[in-house]
């Protein structure tokens, strides 16, 4: 089974040859796993034995950064008035004009012969509305002007469904949301406001998406999920083992949506391999047979401080364990 095929075919809630794997590797750990400089992303995705590869398409985060260690970090949020809106538009670059997309065609036809599947990673427009804004002022304007809010969320759908669109007609495979919503304890807002701010709106985004598409966040989601999972996605990821219990996720939701993740973050940075392939065999034990699928993938990304040879591990364990 080709490895397109492969990821394709659990998103569509379909049991393939093996249990596929895929992630997000950090740009400063990709030339590592190519084992040079000037690599193509095929050749990242191929040496990690994963069966699709990734292009960034995010919209800008409108918000102070931060150099901390050479990484770049959002600070505080510029959106603090509804005046503030209006710079935001102007902040975000134009998703109608074709060059726009030049480096999505750049990467569909670099790595479109590999075989992989081809995925867009994009948002949905909550995080990016919550990054702009800061947890704080978002917070306040929960209460004090919620329209706030509400308007920047538009601009950032907005600007998402005519991405979308576009991408769409170029030739990937997936689309990747990467919105997260949530604290390890709990969601950032309450159900109520969710169903009331958020869910409409992204709504509105999920119903441009004609190819198969994963949800991520971080985070406990389980007080929004029945909510959540009402805008149709394939799969869900990363189901993070320090806020969800997987099992549970699966058995209350997973003939009705993929599994994906799961795969310790911590342990990738700071175990063995020996003990990477241990769980990645555990996962795969307990989870391949679930009805709606089963991706193996990192419980958040590959991250450039992490130990490559355990990155590598889970490429092994999956050959040697997750055929069906």
């Amino acid at each position: 089974m080709l490895r397109k095929e492969r990821l394709l075919t659990a998103l569509k809630h379909q049991q393939p040859d093996r249990v596929p794997f895929v992630d997000y590797v950090d740009a400063e750990i990709r030339e590592v796993f190519a084992g040079k400089k000037d690599y193509q992303q095929w050749e990242v995705a191929q040496a990690l034995n994963m069966d699709g590869v990734f292009y960034e398409i995010l919209p800008p985060v409108f918000a102070h950064i931060k150099n901390v260690g050479g990484r770049k970090m959002i600070s505080e949020g510029l959106i603090k008035t509804p005046d503030d809106i209006t710079k935001l538009q102007e902040y975000l670059p134009d998703p109608s004009k074709a060059s726009f997309y030049d480096e999505a065609k750049k990467f569909l036809d670099e790595n479109g012969p590999s075989g992989l599947a081809l995925i867009a990673r994009q948002r949905m427009g909550a995080a990016p509305t919550i990054l702009s804004l800061g947890v704080e002022t978002f917070s306040y304007l929960l209460f004090d002007n919620p329209m706030v809010i509400e308007n920047t969320l538009e601009i950032y759908c907005n600007w998402s469904i005519e991405v979308i669109n576009h991408l769409s007609r170029l030739g990937f495979d997936v689309f990747w949301f990467y919105d997260d919503i949530a604290f390890n304890s709990a969601p950032f807002f309450s159900p109520q406001t969710f169903k009331q701010i958020f869910l409409p709106r992204l709504k509105r985004v999920a119903e441009c998406v004609q190819l198969p598409w994963v949800f991520h966040s971080d985070g406990n989601l389980l007080p929004i999920l029945d909510d959540l999972l009402s805008l149709g996605m394939n799969a869900l990821h990363p189901i993070q083992p320090e806020a969800m219990d997987i099992e549970e996720v699966a058995e209350l939701y997973g003939e009705s949506v993929c599994i994906i993740g799961n795969i310790d973050v911590n342990l990738l940075c700071t175990g063995t391999p020996e003990q990477v392939e241990e769980l990645v065999k555990f996962r795969i034990e307990k989870l391949r047979h679930n009805k709606g699928g089963y991706i193996l993938s990192s419980s958040n990304s590959i991250p450039g401080f992490c130990k490559p040879e355990n990155a590598l591990a889970i490429g092994r364990a999956i050959e040697r364990y997750g055929y069906y």
